[in-house]
Formats: C-alpha cells, structure tokens, sequence
C-alpha cells in the first residue's frame, strides 16, 4: 500500500466532562493520510465527534494536520479544492496548524456541507479558517463541477438520481455561446435538469406583451441534444421554469401539475412571483418553484411577503385530496430556487467594496438579508443551503467578471440560491453549490446545485399526465 493509501487511526481526546463522554474518554475516527503527509477527515467524522459531546465552546476540537512547515501544509491546502468538506476541530494537544480539511468534491459518501448559524459562528471566529477559503470568493478561479465523464446505469439498477438546478436571472438577453458550460451535456449526464430563469429572453416591460419562451427553450433543446427530452415548462410574464430529463427517465413519470402567483402590483401583475412544477418520478413526489422576489436595497419586507404569497397560494399537485393541508408538507422533496432579490446589508457600495478588498467575505455573508431573515423564521424556516463559497452574484458586468461602478452600480448581493426541503432525512445529499464564473451576458452570474436525490423505479409505462399523486398520500 503506497503512502497516499494509507489509513492511520488518530485519537481525540477530550479532557473536560460532556453529558456523552466521561473526562478521560477517548475517540477512535479513521483518517485518510496522502502522500504529503496532510490527514483528511469527513464531515461524519465532524458529526459524530459533534454527537460524542466533544464540541462545544469550553472544548473546542479542531482537526489535526501532521506537516512538518506550516508553510507546506497552507500550499498542499490551496491545491485541493476547497468546495467540499468543511470541518473545525481542534486537539488540544498538538493546538492546531490548520483548520480545514477538504476533500475532492463529488465524493458520493461525503455531500457539501450545509450552511449552519453554528458553522457560520466557527468561521467568523476563526481567520485561519478564513484565509484559507479566501480564494473561493475570488472570480478568477475555475468553476467547480461534480460527475463529470461519470456515465449513467440503467434506470432501473439506479437508486439515486442526479440532477442539476440552475437559477438565472438572464436581464432580458438571449445567451448563444455560453449556455453549453452552464449544462454541459457532453461531460456530465445528469438525469435531471432543472432550469429556472428570471428576466428571460426580454425585459419584464417587453415580457408583459410577449410571454413566449419558445425560443428559449429551443435553444436548450439544441444544446442539450438527443440525450434529454422537456418534460414540462411553465412562465408568466419573464419568469420560465423548464425540467429536462434523459429519456430513459421519462416513463417514470406522473402527475405532472403546474401553478403560477403573481406578487406584482396589487398580487396582480407577474413581473415578480414564481411559477412551479411538481410530478411523481418513480415513487417520489416533487416539486419544483422559480421565483423573483421583489427587489431594492432595503425591501426585506415585501420579499419575505412575496415568500409568504407564494407559499400560501400554489396549488400543487392538482386533485389533491387534502387541499388544505400546507404545501411543504404535500411532497417528498421540494426545491426553490430564483433570484430572490436579498442584498446584503450596508449602507453603500462602497462599504461593501471596502470588505471585498479587505478579503472579508465572510462578514459579508454575516449581513446577507436572506439568511438574517431564514433565521428569524420569515423565510424558508424548513429549507436547508449548502454552505455559499462563491463570490457575490450580483450586480456584475455582463461580459467581464467585475461588479458594477459608476451609474450603474449597486451594492454586490448573493441575490440568486437554490434551496431544498426532504420529507425524510438522508434523502437528498447536496454535491456541489457554485456560480457559473465563466457564463456571460447578463448582469447576474448563474448559481447551480448538484444532487443526489434517493428513488425508487417501477416500469409503468403510463403517459405523462395530471392524476392523483403520490404527494398527496404521504401522510
């Protein structure tokens, strides 16, 4: 067995006494040492160690990185990607030489990790952690994708399925060449893609009196190729929402509803809401939202309103025998994604580019308005998000990654996420939460997610169509 193979057992010790462990209590966890001599662990170990007692603020743990030069470890650090696991132990005895340890993204047994108001707390108070993620906010890296030339089983052997989710705001343009690295058709096989887009193909003004995205999703058609077949799309006014599935997926599906709301001048008008999709793919039920929210700097409470609107007034999946029982509770899985227009709280831009120049990213994610509100139960109360460690994806040059200045600036926000509800745990593992830092063309930077999503798939070979679903049993 070569260096890089080697598994060495290391121990941690926790010399306090925790309501789990006594005070001399010792912890076995496996970690996997390269041939650097850097020791990688996963977020079980993080999780387990965390359920062992041994976490907390009087004992905090951090992970051990045996490396003779500090020097040596920060550069083995910075060469391997960082968008994966993110850990914070600490082993009093040997004090810590560095704080994170990562692993190569798209590991199927390992998922990106979540955000937390505790992870958060860990990384704000820590500035090696920080130093070390630094250059993740930076748009000069390369964007980091999962499953690539990994090819697909047979549905039918497939216990978990894989599936993008893009959110886009387009600013009213019709992309041509840079829509094939945002799907990338020829280097990963999702079996699922979902596509939202705000602002597309026209302007919400022009939008009001040409709703069709045909062309739109023509053209995704094309890029996509033979592989993938639009099972369903829905718009109003500049909102689309289009599922893309590979062809061998197709049959299992059923039930396939759709709804819109508009959250526009009196609820009326659709230049801000969301439209949404839900269907049964084999024995899962799904639903799938795109939404605008209402925007300006300082407008946290029409949007969470809009969050509110929305929530309360889709009525998904059709025939559903208990129409009243509340949305989130009707399906297996729900994903809600779109550009929700939460900015990020300062009084200037210029105090933002202050912080962006400064490299304190992290303190701007600590005024981010979407998590602030997600905390005080405004928004989102049940949904989870995978850790942000990309740079802000508004409001940048449309042909140049550079946020704007001059008469056109506005204060940099992550405007545009994907969030995830599972009915039961374990069901859906997040791989990868990213911006798309090489597709133009529009004032926003595209945000897409990768999943595993667990599922079972019996033959029925029924037509797609709108019927009873499977959502509507599940309690």
């Amino acid at each position: 067995m070569s260096q890089a193979q080697q598994v060495q057992q290391i121990q941690i010790h926790s010399k306090q006494d925790h309501s789990n462990v006594n005070s001399n209590q010792t912890t076995n966890k496996t970690y996997q040492q390269d041939n650097n001599n850097v020791v990688r662990v996963d977020i079980q170990s993080y999780q387990n160690a965390e359920n062992d007692g041994l976490l907390n603020q009087t004992n905090p743990i951090q992970t051990i990185v045996i490396n003779q030069e500090e020097q040596q470890a920060s550069k083995e650090l910075n060469s391997i990607n960082i968008k994966d696991q993110l850990l914070s132990l600490q082993d009093e005895e040997e004090k810590r030489k560095e704080m994170l340890m990562l692993q190569k993204p798209g590991t199927i047994d390992k998922g990106y990790v979540l955000y937390s108001d505790k992870l958060m707390e860990h990384i704000i108070s820590d500035q090696d952690i920080q130093k070390v993620l630094i250059d993740q906010f930076k748009f000069e890296r390369e964007t980091i994708w999962c499953f690539e030339n990994e090819k697909n089983q047979s549905i039918t052997e497939l216990e978990q399925l894989k599936m993008l989710c893009i959110t886009w705001n387009m600013h009213g343009s019709m992309p041509q060449l840079c829509t094939n690295k945002l799907l990338r058709p020829d280097q990963i096989e999702h079996h699922i893609i979902v596509i939202s887009s705000q602002e597309c193909l026209r302007s919400i003004p022009m939008s009001i009196f040409c709703e069709s995205k045909q062309k739109w999703e023509a053209h995704l058609s094309y890029v996509l190729g033979n592989k993938y077949e639009l099972v369903k799309s829905v718009s109003m006014n500049a909102l689309h929402l289009g599922i893309f599935m590979v062809k061998d997926l197709v049959k299992y599906v059923t039930a396939v509803s759709i709804d819109q709301k508009a959250t526009g001048v009196m609820n009326l008008f659709g230049n801000k809401g969301g439209v949404a999709i839900s269907m049964d793919i084999g024995d899962k039920s799904y639903l799938f939202i795109n939404s605008h929210f209402s925007s300006g700097q300082n407008n946290n409470e029409r949007r969470n309103q809009d969050y509110q609107v929305i929530s309360q007034s889709l009525n998904l999946p059709k025939y559903c025998q208990n129409p009243n029982e509340s949305l989130f509770k009707r399906f297996h899985y729900i994903f809600w994604m779109g550009d929700f227009n939460y900015r990020i709280d300062a009084k200037s831009k210029e105090e933002v580019d202050e912080l962006i120049n400064t490299n304190k990213y992290f303190e701007l994610l600590k005024r981010d308005q979407l998590m602030a509100q997600k905390k005080i139960g405004q928004v989102f109360s049940d949904f989870q998000e995978g850790l942000i460690l990309f740079p802000p994806s508004y409001r940048v040059l449309d042909e140049q990654n550079k946020f704007t200045d001059g008469s056109d600036a506005r204060i940099p926000g992550w405007t545009d996420r994907i969030l995830f509800k599972q009915k039961n745990p374990d069901t859906i593992k997040l791989l990868n939460y990213e911006s798309a830092l090489d597709v133009f063309g529009s004032d926003h930077r595209p945000v897409f997610a990768q999943f595993l999503v667990k599922g079972k798939f019996i033959e029925t070979f029924k037509p797609i169509q709108v019927k009873e679903s499977a959502a509507c049993n599940i309690f």
